[in-house]
C-alpha cells in the first residue's frame, strides 16, 4: 500500500501522526468484504491509537447508522456491557449524532467532542452521565463512505492522556476518514462466497492474474489463451464469487 506522506511543519501533524495513520491503513487495507474490514478497522484503532472503545456503526444513512443493532465494538472488560445500556437508552442522543457534528463530519470526514462546542441538552445529558462516569474524556467519530451509498460511523473513546486521535492531533481522524473511504466505498457489504474452489485450476490462474493487475491481453499471453477464453474465465470468476468488478475480485483474493 502507499504510505501517506505529508510535511509535518506545513500540515501540523508530526511524522508520528503520520506514521500512525499508515499503520492503521496497513491493518486494513487487505480487507475483502466490509464485514472484514469493520474486525480489522476496530482492533487497529486499539492497538495503533490506543483507544480505549472502538466502534463501527452502519446504515444506509446517518439516522439508521446510529440504531444498527449489529455493531462492531473492541473494548476492554468492563465495558461489555456499555454498547447494551447505549442502545437501551442513549442512541438518540448521540452527541455525534447532533446537527453540529453531523455538519462537520459531512464537511471534513471527522469530529472531536471538543469541536463541538456548546452541546443541545439531550446531548450534554449523554456527555455527563453515559460517558464522563467511565472515564471516557476523549472521543472522536469518523464518517465512512459505504458502497451503494451506505455510511459508516466509527466511534472511539479514550481516557485522558491516552495516545489516541484526540491526543496526537485533530487532523489524524480526518485524515483516516478520507483514506479509509477510498477503501470501503470499494468494498462488498457481505462476506462474498467462497466460490474460488468451483472455478478449475485453469480458470483460478485467469482469476489470480487478473487479481494483481493484469489486462486480458496480458493473461491470455501469459498463459497461452485466447482473450475470449479469457474473459469467460473471468466471467466465470465473477459469478462463483459473487462479486460485482474485476476489483472486488482483486480484493476478494488478497484476503
Amino acid at each position: 500500500m502507499t504510505e501517506l506522506r505529508g510535511e509535518p511543519g506545513r500540515t501540523g501533524l508530526t511524522v508520528g501522526d503520520y506514521d500512525r495513520v499508515n499503520a492503521v491503513l496497513e491493518r486494513c487495507d487487505r480487507a475483502g468484504s466490509l464485514p472484514e474490514f469493520k474486525e480489522q478497522l476496530v482492533e487497529a484503532l486499539q492497538l495503533v491509537l490506543g483507544v480505549r472503545i472502538a466502534t463501527f456503526f452502519e446504515g444506509r444513512g446517518l439516522d439508521e447508522a446510529f440504531l444498527d443493532p449489529a455493531v462492531v465494538m473492541v473494548c476492554g472488560s468492563r465495558e461489555q456491557r456499555w454498547l447494551a445500556e447505549y442502545h437501551e437508552r442513549w442512541s438518540l442522543s448521540d452527541v455525534y449524532a447532533t446537527p453540529a457534528a453531523v455538519r462537520r463530519m459531512r464537511r471534513v470526514g471527522a469530529a472531536t467532542l471538543t469541536s463541538l462546542g456548546p452541546l443541545p441538552g439531550r446531548a450534554e445529558v449523554y456527555v455527563r452521565e453515559f460517558i464522563a462516569p467511565r472515564g471516557l474524556e476523549r472521543s472522536a467519530s469518523m464518517l465512512l463512505d459505504l458502497r451503494d451509498d451506505g455510511v459508516g460511523i466509527v466511534g472511539m473513546f479514550g481516557t485522558r492522556g491516552a495516545a489516541e486521535p484526540v491526543d496526537v492531533h485533530p487532523a489524524v481522524p480526518i485524515l483516516l476518514s478520507r483514506r479509509l473511504s477510498a477503501l470501503t466505498r470499494l468494498l462488498p457489504r457481505h462476506r462474498p462466497a467462497d466460490g474460488l474452489a468451483d472455478l478449475t485450476d485453469r480458470q483460478r490462474e485467469v482469476v489470480e492474474l487478473v487479481a494483481v493487475g493484469c489486462t486480458n491481453a496480458d493473461a491470455a499471453r501469459r498463459l497461452g489463451l485466447s482473450e475470449d477464453t479469457v474473459k469467460k474465465y473471468v466471467s466465470a470468476g465473477l459469478a462463483a464469487t459473487g462479486c460485482r468488478s474485476r476489483t472486488e475480485l482483486a480484493l476478494l483474493l488478497r484476503r
